[in-house]
């Protein structure tokens, strides 16, 4: 195999967001939802956000941060500091995140005609979308972000509204298309894998395989056992797909529910760090600003994962639930 072949470029995301479990009393919740959420703060030690920004930093890997700021009117200007100075000191990337379940929620008033609960993005008008997007990037400015490129909607929970409103407020990238998940109502591609032009904006799409048993499911740290996620990124390098894109969250590496480490995942975690950098000769790392310009698809065929590795899954998956 020629030494001069491209690797593949792996997009590690990680949704960095807040939830208080529902929104009764959440001023009272709230800082110990940040803690758990942010920090993930358990009796054996932090596995939040430090801890993966310290370990992608010991194997010198990138990825991208998707930060939700829309609480921080809610909650203050710092918190949504705090968050974004660990990411940027670390040296890491920080793009635009929202989940619109805090718009009515705000200390100040967004939408005067809206007083009800709407869970997706999807649920709002172009209009009032835009304005949502535009309120997410001068929040993250004002935070200390610059050069903001890329969108990703809470939940998946996009249509295409969110396209025409994300380059409306001259972002170029969007990664809230996902095959698997119901909410997503993206109806300008059909099951795409690998980036698309909308108008002015790429899509980057989720990275979705079949499993053993033959089930389609997204590459997500905690929804895949290291084999599938291994097999799946040697299977789109093998058929020269341009990008790969894993999905994690900034409390992922802990039982919220118990607030005690989830080992299997910080394993899986570790071990998926750990290859990318032993194989930098056929993966790499890389910010959504890094993007070069896309070529055209070369498959429109997804993954095919085996099944020994689907098992793994199930086992793991079978073990977190008893240790």
């Amino acid at each position: 195999m020629s030494s001069s072949r491209s690797p593949l470029n792996v997009y590690i995301t990680v949704d960095t967001e807040t939830w208080c479990g529902g929104w009764n009393n959440i001023d009272e919740k709230f800082p110990q939802a940040f803690s758990n959420y942010i920090y993930g703060r358990t009796s054996k030690g932090d596995y939040g956000l430090p801890f993966q920004l310290k370990l992608l930093n010991e194997h010198g890997l990138k990825a991208v941060f998707f930060v939700e700021p829309l609480f921080s009117m809610r909650f203050g200007k710092s918190y949504l500091d705090e968050v974004v100075g660990l990411i940027l000191d670390a040296n890491q990337s920080v793009e635009l995140h929202l989940h619109p379940e805090w718009t009515d929620e705000s200390n100040k008033v967004i939408f005067p005609h809206i007083n009800n609960k709407r869970e997706h993005l999807k649920y709002f008008t172009f209009e009032e979308q835009r304005e949502l997007i535009s309120i997410g990037i001068n929040l993250l400015k004002n935070s200390g972000c610059k050069n903001l490129t890329a969108f990703r909607a809470g939940s998946f929970g996009a249509n295409d509204d969110t396209l025409r409103a994300v380059q409306a407020n001259g972002l170029t990238i969007d990664s809230s298309y996902n095959y698997c998940i119901p909410e997503c109502e993206i109806a300008a591609f059909s099951d795409i894998h690998q980036p698309e032009s909308f108008a002015e904006v790429t899509e980057v799409p989720m990275t979705t395989f079949i499993d053993g048993l033959g089930k389609r499911r997204h590459t997500q740290l905690t929804a895949c056992s290291f084999a599938e996620l291994k097999s799946s990124m040697n299977h789109a390098y093998a058929h020269h797909w341009q990008s790969y894109v894993l999905l994690s969250h900034s409390f992922e590496l802990m039982k919220l529910a118990t607030c005690q480490p989830d080992n299997i995942v910080i394993k899986r975690f570790e071990k998926f760090c750990a290859y990318l950098s032993q194989h930098q000769e056929k993966f790499q790392t890389r910010f959504f600003n890094e993007m070069k310009e896309i070529s055209n698809p070369s498959t429109n065929q997804p993954i095919e994962v085996s099944l020994l590795p689907t098992v793994k899954r199930y086992y793991e998956q079978l073990m977190r639930r008893v240790i």
